[in-house]
């Protein structure tokens, strides 16, 4: 963790975003892609490509932008002094389980 002007700042493991969402077809899988803005490919939903596996595919892709949107939202809490402690709690235990560490 990182501290600059008071707001805290947390280094990141995982490929930075955007993550894009596409179809996936080959001989062995059908599904939805994720790959980094490189065309790199992250993860796989596999299975028909169903609405539902599309929206879990939209889902994994945002991961990088949910993230960086609950850090900067708990920054912002921290920077106006806002007492929010259930909000915390929650926005701490998702931020855990993104970065896999109990923070």
């Amino acid at each position: 963790m990182n501290v600059k002007n008071g707001i805290m700042k947390f280094m990141n493991k995982h490929t930075s975003g955007p993550w894009l969402v596409g179809p996936q077809q080959s001989v062995t899988s059908r599904g939805w892609s994720i790959s980094d803005k490189n065309g790199n490919r992250l993860a796989f939903v596999i299975g028909e490509q169903s609405p539902e596996l599309q929206a879990n595919a939209r889902l994994i892709a945002a991961a990088p932008d949910l993230l960086a949107a609950l850090m900067l939202a708990k920054d912002m809490m921290i920077a106006n002094d806002l007492s929010l402690p259930r909000t915390f709690e929650v926005i701490d235990e998702a931020i855990a389980k993104a970065k896999g560490s109990d923070e």
